[in-house]
């Protein structure tokens, strides 16, 4: 049996991973005919036809569930960044990402970050030193005492100024004391 069907928005969200979706039909079957209906980075309402595609009714029935995955998780991903960039739009800040994400989907899940208006933080953990309160508390005893500008001031000598490093600070007044230290930083507040 040959069929068509469409691809339709339940609601109202901003569409990433329109591609890998078609790319998933075009996968599982290469005769499918597939049309991306909209762009990522779209701003969609309830209604919208986002993909149509004709063919193999097995075929689309088959893949459609992969498909759909990756198109639902993505455009998530990218709806909830835009609204929490939204919020702070008044202030001088940026929303980033974290390494935290689904096994295998690093690079899908950061790129939808991106189409939400996000900035990713960085892929790997040797692109950067990251220092957290777990470091300041195992480094304290054994260092007498360490403090989070001492530990900045250590992992900037140890890289030679090479390597960006950030910490985490539990509050304004541990930022203010890592902002002390100079430009070898970016503070996080958790």
């Amino acid at each position: 049996m040959r069929g068509r069907g469409r691809i339709v928005a339940k609601e109202d969200f901003i569409v990433c991973g329109i591609g890998v979706c078609a790319s998933v039909f075009r996968t599982f079957d290469p005769s499918l005919r597939v049309s991306a209906m909209v762009r990522d980075g779209a701003h969609v309402a309830v209604g919208t036809v986002l993909l149509e595609l004709s063919g193999r009714c097995r075929s689309i029935l088959t893949a459609e569930r992969v498909a759909l995955n990756f198109l639902s998780l993505l455009s998530a991903v990218a709806t909830k960044t835009q609204a929490y960039v939204a919020r702070v739009r008044p202030f001088r800040v940026k929303i980033m990402d974290t390494r935290k994400t689904l096994p295998g989907l690093r690079e899908l899940q950061k790129y939808a970050v991106r189409i939400g208006g996000g900035y990713n933080h960085r892929m790997r953990l040797d692109e950067m030193i990251l220092i957290k309160d777990n470091h300041l508390a195992v480094a304290a005893p054994r260092l007498k005492g360490a403090t989070v500008s001492g530990l900045l001031r250590m992992a900037a000598r140890a890289t030679h100024g090479r390597v960006q490093v950030e910490i985490e600070v539990k509050d304004l007044s541990e930022c203010a004391s890592a902002l002390r230290e100079g430009p070898i930083l970016s503070c996080l507040i958790i």
